[in-house]
This record gives structure tokens, C-alpha cells and sequence, in this order.
């Protein structure tokens, strides 16, 4: 009894309309496209309700004179003249529908323009902070719409300040906060009118808030925030072999440079920052450079010379440290100047090892802090490779107290390896990792040493651990590391790069618990019981860094086989961020959250 679809030019007759009721629908030619029709039994008229505009984005308007028709009607039921065929629905054509049973009802049949009246947000975001988390929820009745930024960086109400509202298609925004680049300053919780293209008005409410957080000692929210990739054809500033380590400054990210012209980054969005300088006056002696730059627990900038003893590749034998105390625009005191082959304040360290101290050797490699280096305890870690020996500078509201050497720690020695003390006694527990043999030792005079190996879930892929870095957050101990591995074992070869994180609950040589956070070349946020699940395979996406190396060309191949991890964090200590740097490859970053989300 009932008949199927057929093709858009004849007539349709379906099971649904076997109640009696009739639809007609239209296209445009050359479209699939379908738009209703409201039918009006009264005044014997079918439109068809065709948008005011058929793109979203550009003004472009169907041809009302060139259109299909499809009807869905009962059994038996027909239009004369038929409606198959092409129409001019602008100028319109009258149509007779005779049903079975023998009565009829003549239609006029047209098609016009219709406005939308969808006013609704769609989609709320920062420029400065891409990923922060927004939600908005539509008005319902009288109620006004929300539009809720969680504060998941302590930069959020900032960023709120340039922030980009999209809406439904062809409806526009009415604020009273619209800056001149036309984003919206959200800051102080404006409301926010979206007028649909017929008119129709929504209005949304802005509130900031906090998201539910993890118990300690678990990670909530983790998200990628940027990578930077210095090529042959957009350098970012970076130069060959000379970026070397990185430290977070308020709400910037410094990268190191030999010559101490020193990069600036938005932390949150990787984006450079050329009109932002360090001040560097009276920095470095004439033949000096600096390879390691740290922030010390009051997020001063301290940065180091390289120094050493008959060595023809490092010329400069006076160890220098500067701290940015005052900002960075103003110049940095000078905490430490002397001569490691002669100065007297080296002697203890120089006489730690006479034979191999009279020999080649450098230090300043390498940069670990504790403390506040311009008021209060404060320890100032580096190392000597050659000479196997860790440099301690202890100082006493800003002033150098006493420099020791000590042998403590894991027997490879490399200029990757990195000291970082763990509180500020002269005689106090220390990581160290040794590059080559990728493990981390806890080390402390009162305890002795315990190796950690450390596995993540994607395995190492050998090669080294060229940066290490650390911090405490939500009850956790959190060590982030960089692994990279040059296929076939030579410079100039493909290099691979990863950032691990890694959680030591308990840092004493009985108990040295390690749980994965966070695995780059995994990429991978899945939980089981508060912890990242891993994929268990390669990830070959960007954010991943599965190879530094890229189309355009990379700026150098890390010759020096350097690299650095330095951490960040929000002042609401609800998240930390975690960057990693690798000589010529530019950075990485991450942030991990409170968040329970």
C-alpha cells in the first residue's frame, strides 16, 4: 500500500504521512541541501524557508529561481501541476493537491529569505592563555546564560582581559567591554548580548571560579600548552648551539644564550616577546659565556659564567654569578667574581682533587639552586666533570659564605649532568643525574647514595639525559627529565627528544617511590587511580617531539648533546608548568593541574 523514497524530481510518499498530513520540502540546484516548509491550510500557501544568507561566514544568498521541490503526502495523493522539475520560487506557481478520496485545495508555492534567530555562544577562548577552561551554558526562560572561566593558571583573569566570543552564525556580540583589536576584556564579569540576525537578543553572564581539585598527592588536569621550533626559516631568535638552559620569571620564559643576549617567551603561549629585554649591564668578563641560567625559589633570575683551568675551548677562567634581584630591566648585582685556578675562596674546592685540579677542567656547566640568593640561606650548585666534583657556593642574604667540593654521587660524570640540592644546608641532600647512564641518584652526606633507575613507560631510547629539573606540587616530589637519542649514535644524525616527569613521593635512600606523570613521547592523559595510563607506543604527532627536525630545516644538530628542564608556578599553587629545552630544538611545554577534570 505504501510507496518508497523516489529521486528529488518526482513526487515522495512515505509511511510517515499516511495520517493525512502533507510536508514539502526544497533545494537549491546543484545542492542537497534541505529547508522546510511552513504550510499555511488557511491561505492555501506553502513557503519554503530558505536562510537569509547559505554560508556561514560569507554573505552569499541561494537563487530563489532556481530550485527543486520534494513532498512527502498519502496514498494517492497528487499535485497538478506537478512540483518535479526546476522553479522560480521567487516569482512562485500554483499548484492543486487532489487527494484520494477526491477533494482538493489548491496552493501558492514560493520560497523566501529567512533571518536565524539562533543567538548563542559557541565557543569562548584567550589568546594569551589557548588553553584555558571555559564552559557556557545557553539562557533558559528568564534566565541568563553563563559563560564560566575556571582560574586554572594564576595568569586567567589577565588573559581574560583579550578574550574572543564566537556565536551562531551571523548573530554579532554587544558588549560593553569590546577593546579596539574587537576582543572583549571578560575581567570584570560584563554581560554579553547576542543578537541573532532576525534580531532575537541572549544575554550571557560572565563568572570566574575553581574547579574541583584532586586529593594530594594525585595530578588533576594536564594539558599541552605550546612547542617552539627554531628552523632555518623562522629561528625565534635561537641561534646555533648557543641556547642552553631556560628559567621561569614571572610570567616569562628564559632562554639562555652563550653571549647573554637572553630570549624572552610568553610561558603560556610560547609566543616571543623581542620588546621585552634583560638588563645586562656589566655582565660577563671579556672572554666569558654562559651556558646556565636558573630561577632561585623567588623566581630571581640567576644566571653563571663557564669557567675553567688549561683548557683551550673555554678561554675564561673567572666564575661569575649574577642576580636580576630588582626586575629584569634593572641591572644585575654580582654575586660571586674570582679565579678558580687562584682565588683563595676556590681553595677547599680546588684541594678536593689536587692531581686532576692542577689538570684540564672546567665548571659552570650546569646550574642547581635553593633559596632566596639575595636574602636568607641560599645554595648554589654546579659541577666539574673532570674532576668528578660538585661546586657547593653557600651564601648568606646574598653575601658568598664558604664554596666546597664534594665527591659525593653516581661515578659518570658528563657536562649533562645536573646537581639539584633539595634544601640549603651546606651539607644537604642533592639530585644528580648521570646523563649517559640515565639514572638519578638522591644523595645526602648523613645517608649515603641511592641510584635510581628510572623507566618511564615508553622505555629510554637511549642516548642521554641531557637536563633535569625539579619541584614540589600537591604533596608530590616531581622530577622532569630530557631524553634524547641521535639515531646511528653521531652528531649531524636525527635527534629525538622527549620530556618525562616523574613523581618521587618519598626522597630518602629506603624508600624512592616513581610514578609516571607525564611522557611526551606518549602524549598521553588517560587515568587509572589518579595516574596517567601511557599508550604503550610511540606517539608521532608534534606535541609529541618524536624528531626536533622539520621541513624547513633545523638551525643546528646539538652538537654539545645539551638541554635543560626548568618548572613553573601558578601563584594559587594549583598548577605547575614544565618546559623542556633542547639546544637547537627549541622547547617544549606542558602544564600539570589540581583540577579534577
Amino acid at each position: 500500500m505504501l510507496s518508497g523514497c523516489r529521486t528529488p524530481d518526482e513526487l515522495v510518499t512515505i509511511p510517515e504521512a499516511v495520517n493525512g498530513s502533507v510536508s514539502v520540502k526544497g533545494m537549491f540546484v546543484g545542492s542537497t541541501q534541505q529547508y522546510e516548509a511552513k504550510i499555511d491550510e488557511n491561505a492555501g500557501t506553502i513557503k519554503i524557508q530558505v536562510p537569509y544568507y547559505v554560508s556561514d561566514t560569507e554573505p552569499v544568498q541561494g537563487d530563489l529561481t532556481q530550485m527543486k521541490l520534494i513532498a512527502t503526502m498519502p496514498i494517492g495523493a497528487s499535485f497538478v501541476p506537478g512540483i518535479s522539475g526546476i522553479h522560480d520560487l521567487e516569482k512562485g506557481f500554483l499548484s492543486v493537491l487532489t487527494r484520494a478520496d477526491g477533494t482538493s485545495k489548491a496552493y501558492t508555492i514560493t520560497a523566501e529569505y529567512v533571518k536565524s534567530s539562533l543567538a548563542l555562544v559557541t565557543k569562548v577562548s584567550l589568546a594569551d592563555v589557548p588553553t584555558a577552561l571555559i564552559s557556557w551554558k545557553a539562557p533558559n526562560g528568564d534566565e541568563k546564560g553563563e559563560i564560566n572561566i575556571f582560574k586554572t593558571t594564576s595568569t586567567i583573569e589577565s588573559a581574560s582581559r583579550r578574550a574572543t566570543v564566537e556565536v551562531s552564525p551571523w548573530a554579532t556580540v554587544e558588549s560593553s567591554s569590546v577593546n579596539k583589536d574587537g576582543t572583549l576584556d571578560l575581567s570584570g564579569s560584563p554581560e554579553i548580548k547576542v543578537v541573532a540576525q532576525d534580531g532575537t537578543v541572549a544575554v550571557y553572564k560572565v563568572k570566574f571560579g575553581y574547579p574541583a581539585l584532586v586529593p594530594e598527592g594525585q595530578v588533576g588536569r594536564m594539558s599541552f600548552l605550546f612547542n617552539i621550533r627554531p628552523s632555518l626559516k623562522e629561528t625565534f631568535g635561537f641561534e646555533k648551539s648557543s641556547n642552553r638552559s631556560c628559567a621561569v620569571v614571572g610570567d616569562y620564559l628564559v632562554i639562555s644564550a652563550l653571549n647573554c643576549d637572553f630570549l624572552i617567551f610568553n610561558r603560556y603561549t610560547g609566543k616571543r616577546l623581542p620588546d621585552v629585554k634583560i638588563n645586562t649591564e656589566g655582565c660577563l668578563t671579556k672572554t666569558a659565556t654562559v651556558h646556565a641560567i636558573a630561577s632561585d625559589d623567588a623566581g630571581h633570575l640567576v644566571a653563571m659564567t663557564l669557567a675553567a683551568a688549561n683548557n683551550k675551548w673555554v678561554p675564561n677562567n673567572v666564575l661569575e654569578v649574577y642576580a636580576w634581584k630588582d626586575g629584569l630591566d634593572k641591572a644585575p648585582v654580582k654575586i660571586l667574581s674570582g679565579d678558580v685556578t687562584s682565588d683563595p675562596i676556590f681553595g677547599a674546592y680546588r684541594s678536593s682533587n689536587a692531581t686532576v685540579a692542577g689538570g684540564t677542567w672546567d665548571v659552570g656547566r650546569k646550574i642547581g639552586i635553593r633559596g632566596d640568593v639575595t636574602q636568607g640561606d641560599a645554595i648554589i650548585t654546579t659541577l666539574s666533570p673532570a674532576m668528578a666534583r660538585i661546586m657547593r657556593i653557600i651564601l648568606k642574604d646574598g653575601t658568598v659564605q664558604s664554596i666546597t667540593g664534594s665527591a659525593w654521587g653516581l661515578s659518570m660524570w658528563e657536562n649533562q649532568t645536573t646537581i639539584l640540592p633539595l634544601d640549603t644546608r651546606p651539607t644537604g641532600a642533592f639530585l644528580h643525574n648521570s646523563a649517559g647512564a640515565r639514572k638519578v641518584a638522591y644523595v645526602s652526606q648523613a645517608d649515603g647514595m641511592t641510584p635510581i633507575v628510572m623507566l618511564p613507560r615508553g622505555s629510554w631510547w637511549g642516548g642521554m639525559l641531557n637536563g633535569m629539573g625539579y619541584t614540589e606540587f600537591n604533596g608530590m616530589k616531581l622530577i622532569g627529565m630530557v631524553n634524547s637519542y641521535l639515531s646511528g649514535g653521531s652528531t649531524g644524525a636525527l635527534q629525538y627528544c622527549r620530556l618525562v616527569v616523574e613523581d618521587v613521593t618519598s626522597v630518602s635512600p629506603s624508600t624512592f617511590n616513581e610514578h609516571e606523570i607525564l611522557d611526551s613521547r606518549l602524549d598521553n592523559f588517560d587515568y587509572t587511580n589518579g595516574r596517567p595510563v601511557g599508550k604503550g607506543a610511540q606517539n608521532p604527532t608534534l606535541s609529541g617531539f618524536t624528531s626536533y627536525y622539520n621541513d624547513d630545516g633545523s638551525i643546528g644538530d646539538n652538537g654539545n648533546k645539551t638541554g635543560d628542564v626548568a618548572f613553573g608556578r601558578s601563584a594559587d599553587n594549583n598548577a605547575v608548568q614544565v618546559y623542556m629545552l633542547v639546544t637547537d630544538h627549541g622547547v617544549l611545554a606542558y602544564e600539570i593541574t589540581r583540577y579534577d577534570l
